[in-house]
């Protein structure tokens, strides 16, 4: 394992840590750690107990996530909150923050604990959003998970979460709908998200 440090770069040898392990940060811990400042300037989240850094956002990126949160409240009215780069509390060892989540409607008093559809859009992170975020939001049993891949222009459709994994996973592009188990008011066009 490469640990990069302030720029420079050393080998972490797990075998030399046995029967050591390294420990994973609890979710608990890392929203201390946010709340206290440790990650001001810095645009990261926690997935399996490890901070990762988030790619820096594109205009198109921007936009894209943009449409589709507004295309989501206009057709979920108020019975939804759709909420935007916000982080989800669904697990003791993670806090991802979707690009687009809908939750159960109410105030939040703090991060949402619950979810009926996340949607990733991908520019440099379809390898992490597929690998290691689907399963995440599998876990969750997170009903639908949208991961909207811009460069190709194809939407990954995961649904049927079971076991830490989605039992579907389609792969849609322009002419089709996209639809959300569970939210049977969602119906959008691919062609309506990738409109100039």
């Amino acid at each position: 394992m490469e640990v990069t440090w302030y720029g420079g770069s050393a080998m972490l040898d797990l075998d030399a840590l046995l029967p050591e392990q390294p420990r994973p940060l609890l979710r608990m811990e890392y929203e201390r750690l946010a709340e206290g400042g440790a990650f001001d300037g810095e645009r990261v989240e926690l997935l399996y107990g490890q901070i990762v850094t988030m790619s820096p956002q594109e205009a198109a990126h921007i936009n894209l996530t943009a449409r589709i949160g507004t295309i989501l409240v206009r057709q979920l009215a108020s019975e939804y909150l759709v909420l935007q780069q916000s982080a989800l509390t669904l697990w003791s060892h993670s806090m991802p923050e979707p690009d687009v989540a809908v939750v159960p409607y109410g105030r939040l008093t703090e991060h949402a604990g619950r979810a009926f559809l996340v949607v990733e859009v991908a520019e440099t992170s379809l390898r992490k959003d597929m690998r290691i975020k689907a399963p995440l939001y599998a876990e969750a049993g997170i009903p639908t998970y949208w991961l909207v891949d811009r460069p190709n222009g194809t939407v990954h459709v995961f649904t049927r979460p079971a076991r830490g994994r989605y039992a579907q996973v389609t792969s849609l592009r322009d002419g089709a709908v996209l639809l959300a188990d569970g939210l049977p008011m969602v119906a959008i066009a691919i062609a309506d998200i990738f409109a100039p």
